[in-house]
């Protein structure tokens, strides 16, 4: 082969190699520029997707707002359906209590349900036990402008302080945060406070104590429905009432030092026929609570405490849950707290009735026209040192209930108690 046909075949496929380079280098350029051009689009296509996240999140959020602003709307339109029940329910009342001063009778009239306070307190010298009602808030009986919450409030913290009382315990609170806490912690109290059930109930339990008279040491919160009766044969189901119960134990210095158990408690309130089983299924439970919290508090402290109880227990002097109150013997064999006992070693828990011991129960503590009952009592564990040497005397007669002098359709009740110094004292 000549040379000049060699370097003619050198030169096409130089020129081959050439074009497929300008090929290669085209089809690289052209990708370049489609990626290059896909960047803007995908740089658009995020600030658009951002754009939309950000108007989902703003509209989420306004629908949000919204809904708040329409459920505080309805809370307060709620609030305002309340107050205006609580007017109508409060002139309601006046015409019935105007009513049945021209003559008519109880049964011939209209009648409310009464919620209530209960108020427990000691005095600075000796332990002097107040039990008093105070009308809930919700519920109005005499003069609507004198019940208001407004006006009544002063008359509870005047009826309150009148005691000089070292321990106050309230229940059916649902002023606790907004008035009770506040105010008696500027008269020196300390508190304690239990709401009832869930988030729908408003009220609870509460106890206030002076610091510098009594150190705070142990307490227990008792949900009273947690266990049946043995003896009730009607359905679990009723036990599911929302009634609580508070045990605080407490170390008094002056002028010795003494530990003293204080219970504050509140029963189902209802007809005797329709829900005495449930008080007594209640009562069941408050009394082994508290007698194994008695001997907690014993062992821990190495003492032998004082107990006193005190309550609306919506029960008569003649009820079964007096009767088991005031004479049943607790054998502290198996503690609801979850701790075993040895049986040879045990040791037995009762109370007693304060008033009912040293006196008698008195003619009544409720009052509404054309009924008047004793549902509240003060009971106490009786020892060689612990003993009731005062009773607050009760009127015989009263003309209504609540009234000025007493915010509530409950009157107080009250025993001061003197404690001695014994060998078990520490």
């Amino acid at each position: 082969m000549s040379n000049d046909n060699v370097e003619g075949q050198n030169r096409e496929t130089i020129k081959e190699l050439y074009d497929e380079v300008d090929e290669e280098r085209n089809a690289a350029s052209t990708a370049a520029n489609e990626v290059m051009s896909m960047i803007p689009r995908l740089q658009r296509d995020e600030t658009e997707t951002k754009m939309e996240l950000r108007r989902v999140k703003r509209c989420a959020k306004e629908k949000m707002e919204h809904d708040q602003d329409q459920l505080l709307a309805l809370e307060d339109m709620v609030y305002k359906r309340e107050q205006t029940i609580q007017v109508l329910t409060c002139e309601a009342q006046a015409y019935k209590h105007r009513t049945m001063s021209y003559g008519f009778t109880e049964s011939e009239t209209c009648s409310i349900e009464i919620n209530l306070v209960l108020i427990l307190g000691f005095s600075k010298s000796k332990e002097l036990i107040l039990h008093h009602k105070q009308l809930n808030q919700a519920y109005i009986c005499y003069q609507c402008e004198l019940y208001r919450w407004d006006n009544r409030s002063k008359a509870v913290l005047d009826n309150i302080k009148s005691f000089e009382a070292d321990f106050i315990c309230l229940q059916e609170v649902e002023e606790y945060d907004s008035f009770f806490k506040r105010i008696m912690g500027a008269q020196g109290y300390s508190g304690i406070y239990i709401q009832k059930g869930e988030d729908h109930k408003r009220d609870g339990v509460a106890i206030f104590y002076k610091p510098k008279l009594a150190e705070f040491l142990d307490e227990e919160f008792i949900a009273l429905n947690d266990r049946g009766h043995p003896e009730s044969t009607r359905g679990g189901q009723r036990l599911k009432c929302d009634s609580v119960a508070i045990l605080a134990a407490f170390k008094i210095s002056k002028p010795f030092n003494h530990i003293v158990i204080i219970a504050n408690a509140h029963l189902k309130s209802g007809e005797p026929d329709l829900w005495g089983d449930v008080r007594l299924a209640q009562t069941d439970t408050l009394m082994l609570f508290l007698a194994f919290f008695w001997r907690r508090v014993s062992g821990i402290y190495e003492c032998n405490p004082s107990v006193i109880l005190a309550g609306d227990f919506n029960s008569n002097p003649s009820s079964e849950v007096y009767g088991y109150l005031n004479s049943k013997t607790i054998a502290l064999t198996m503690s609801p707290f979850g701790e075993d006992h040895d049986k040879e070693n045990q040791a037995d828990f009762k109370l007693r009735s304060v008033y009912g011991l040293t006196k008698r129960e008195p003619r009544f503590t409720k009052y509404a026209p054309g009924s008047a009952e004793t549902m509240d009592y003060v009971f106490f564990k009786p020892s060689e040192f612990t003993s009731p040497v005062k009773l607050l005397e009760l009127p015989e007669v009263v003309d209504f209930l609540p009234s000025e002098g007493h915010p509530s359709d409950h009157l107080p009740i009250g025993v001061e108690f003197e404690i001695k110094q014994s060998k078990t004292t520490k």
